[in-house]
């Protein structure tokens, strides 16, 4: 018998899913830092070399916080017998057993 009950199960909604707004907003962010470096590049060719630095920079940055945001999404929340513990379920597979009192809203 399962000693754990769903409480939250993000594959079984029919709902429509988009990217969360975060992503959207970093893209968007970062893709006007790195064009306006490429473009500050091609305006003088004695600061083309550290525009491509900063230009490396936006990319790696815009990489690093999507990584964050979409590896901290859950996609479900299981209950256990005992009423005190859940089981987390991100978006790589990981899970996490953690105590409900222990759970803090960011």
């Amino acid at each position: 018998m399962n000693s754990r009950s769903t409480i939250f199960g993000s594959e079984d909604t029919k709902e429509v899913r988009y990217a969360p707004w975060l992503i959207k907003e970093h893209t968007f962010k970062h893709s006007m830092g790195f064009m306006g470096a490429c473009t500050l590049g091609h305006f003088a060719w004695s600061i083309t070399v550290p525009c491509n630095i900063m230009a490396l920079g936006f990319v790696a940055n815009w990489s690093r916080r999507c990584y964050q945001i979409l590896t901290s999404c859950i996609n479900k929340i299981e209950l256990h017998e005992d009423g005190e513990k859940v089981t987390i379920f991100t978006n790589l597979g990981k899970e996490f057993v953690v105590k409900i009192s222990d759970i803090k809203k960011l």
